[in-house]
């Protein structure tokens, strides 16, 4: 709104400079807070103005509380109340789970439908450039968007992280991180390493591995052994249960593409993949309400 107001009241110029100024982080960005306080009363007036700047409070209020990552094309709003994208149905379903029980109903008001589906045109265009890199630059991770005010500074844990060092305690990740980190120093210890960058990588790519197989925990990570084909480590296994348990879980990757893939890029697609899990989880969960709903005319007919 600001923007648009600035571009057809002082032209693009002062549009340019306005948008300079909301990227400015520096000083915590107290300068970008005075200016934009600013440029709003200017550009837009008084009443529409305050109007904007109470609107943009809340919603940086909201972010901090209950911010979401902006990554995933398919779930767009808070942690606690969200809409996702159904893409076989092609429908959003609007997703609360308050109280700790889920509840899922579907998404109609043509409004907010167009918002939706501009927003997550938007996201996927975003994933799309990501890639355009430089052939020698495997760094393709998603570069997050300036802090807001509010939270500028502040260790969001609801963010989708980039690096390892960002999964602390309380992470929805970090049980599998340090499941997945003993089993890497395990393999370090073993071969006399001493960890290092190909530790990281190797440890997010098997975080990513576990969870894209639907692992639920992570018990060993080991390499496989010398065969006619391949000689020892070529491949490296996550594995779900005991090593000589028959009905143990596991997933396997070639351990040069373990090591090869960037943190950012691995944590990425471990992010889509939790996402996609719930997902799954939440449609079996409608699934089943339908099914109980169903059956509950039937019952009273008998």
């Amino acid at each position: 709104m600001l923007l648009q107001a600035s571009l057809e009241k002082s032209g693009p110029q002062k549009l340019e400079q306005i948008w300079t100024n909301m990227l400015d982080n520096e000083y915590v960005g107290a300068a970008r807070i005075s200016n934009t306080g600013y440029e709003t009363f200017a550009q837009m007036g008084l009443v529409d103005g305050s109007q904007y700047l109470a609107k943009l409070g809340a919603t940086e209020a909201i972010q901090m509380l209950e911010g979401r990552s902006a990554i995933n094309p398919n779930v767009i709003g808070s942690n606690s109340f969200y809409a996702m994208y159904f893409e076989q149905e092609q429908k959003w379903m609007n997703v609360s789970v308050g109280g700790g029980h889920p509840s899922m109903r579907e998404e109609t008001n043509p409004a907010r439908l167009a918002e939706l589906n501009d927003t997550r045109q938007v996201r996927m265009e975003r994933q799309q450039k990501a890639t355009q890199f430089h052939e020698d630059d495997q760094h393709r991770s998603i570069t997050r968007s300036p802090f807001t005010a509010s939270i500028d500074g502040v260790n969001d844990r609801t963010q989708a992280p980039t690096r390892l060092a960002d999964i602390g305690p309380g992470h929805r990740d970090y049980a599998l991180l340090q499941q997945v980190s003993a089993g890497v120093s395990a393999i370090d210890a073993q071969a006399g390493r001493t960890p290092d960058e190909s530790s990281e990588r190797l440890v997010a790519s098997a975080m990513n591995l576990a969870r894209q197989n639907n692992l639920d925990r992570v018990d060993h990570v080991a390499l496989s052994t010398q065969t006619v084909q391949h000689p020892a480590g070529y491949t490296v296994f996550v594995v779900q249960g005991a090593l000589n348990d028959p009905a143990h879980l596991r997933a396997s990757m070639p351990t040069d593409e373990a090591v090869r893939t960037p943190v950012g890029q691995s944590l990425q697609q471990l992010e889509i993949a939790t996402v996609d899990r719930q997902q799954a989880a939440l449609q079996s969960q409608q699934q089943e309400m339908d099914n109980r709903s169903r059956e509950a005319p039937a019952m009273r007919m008998a």
